[in-house]
Parts: C-alpha cells; sequence; structure tokens
C-alpha cells in the first residue's frame, strides 16, 4: 500500500513529510523514484529552498503525510523554474545506490544508525566495498577540513543525501585546502 500511495503522490508532484525507522529527522519533499528497493526525494527546507537530494529503503518509512497548510506553503515557496536530475538508475535496489553513489561521486551524506539506536553522519566517498562494509574517506567539518578514513557496516546506513547545499560548499573548501597545501 505505501509503494502504491507513494507513486500516486509522485504523479501528482505532491510535497510531503516522511520520517524513517532509526531516524528521528521528518523529510519533507517531492517524490522522484519510488520502489518497493529504494524511494529518491528531492527535499526542501521549510523555506522551500533546495536542499538536495535523499535515497532511502522504502521499507523503512514509518509514516508518511501531505496535504496540510505547511505542506502547501513550503510549495508555493518552492523554485520550479530548474529540473533537477537524479544522479542515478531508478530501478536500483538501496543498497546498491549507496555503493554505486558513493563511489562515483565526490561526496555524499551517509546517515547511519547501529543496533543501539546511536545515529551519525557522515560526509565523504566509498573507496571500497565487500559486501558488507564501507571503507570511507571522510570529509571534516569546515573548521577543521581534515581527511579521514571509517570503516562503516552497509547495513547500518539507513539513508545517503547528495547534491545538498551544504556539503556542495564544503566539498568547494576541501578542494581550495587541497590546492593552498600543493
Amino acid at each position: 500500500m505505501l509503494v502504491k500511495e507513494l507513486e500516486s503522490l509522485k504523479a501528482a508532484g505532491e510535497l510531503i513529510t516522511l520520517h524513517l525507522e532509526g531516524d528521528e529527522e521528518a523529510l519533507t519533499g517531492i517524490v522522484h523514484t519510488v520502489n518497493n528497493r529504494v524511494t529518491a526525494m528531492i527535499l526542501f527546507s521549510d523555506n522551500g529552498d533546495y536542499e538536495g537530494w535523499t535515497l532511502l529503503d522504502t521499507s523503512s518509512v514509518t509514516d508518511l503525510f501531505w496535504g496540510n497548510r505547511e505542506h502547501r506553503a513550503i510549495a508555493r515557496l518552492i523554485d520550479t523554474s530548474f529540473e533537477r536530475v537524479l544522479p542515478m538508475k531508478s530501478r536500483m535496489s538501496f543498497d546498491h545506490s549507496v555503493v554505486e553513489l558513493g563511489c562515483r561521486l565526490e561526496c555524499i551524506g551517509m546517515f547511519t544508525c547501529a543496533d543501539e539506536g546511536d545515529e551519525h553522519f557522515t560526509m565523504g566517498r566509498v573507496l571500497e566495498y565487500d559486501g558488507h562494509w564501507l571503507k570511507v574517506q571522510t570529509l571534516g567539518a569546515k573548521d577543521t577540513l581534515s581527511l579521514g578514513w571509517k570503516m562503516i557496516p552497509r547495513e547500518n546506513v539507513v539513508r545517503i543525501e547528495v547534491d545538498s547545499p551544504y556539503m556542495n560548499r564544503l566539498l568547494m573548501l576541501h578542494k581550495a585546502a587541497g590546492e593552498e597545501k600543493i
């Protein structure tokens, strides 16, 4: 029933908000791609500003709502003058999307949740994947601009983000810091 409803909301271009298992943050956006394995959404802030893409395992959605006054107000604020292109094939599974985008793009954001319920956010690029573990080159925040490496169990990744303005600006700072060292 969930996939059918998400497909209907996608067709209508409806702004929605959803919650995920293990993630306290509400996600507001427009569904771009949905199947029983992966859902891709274009995210927007409460002010209608573009916040990038998120991809998640469809089965991790715990609730979904749309159509209230707040959704209609945010929808009016969204700049629809340019098309956003999803940087992946639409029929991939979530697991495959994490690996493919993590290896191909310069930076993705990975939201992880361990069995203990601890939530973490890691920005970086997937360097290797062995079927169970992701080896990630991490990008530090703007106050450090440090690079590091991290091993993350693939099953702990609950969603990813790509093309967010914050991540794009941080990547630009990392590149500039790398050029200064040369």
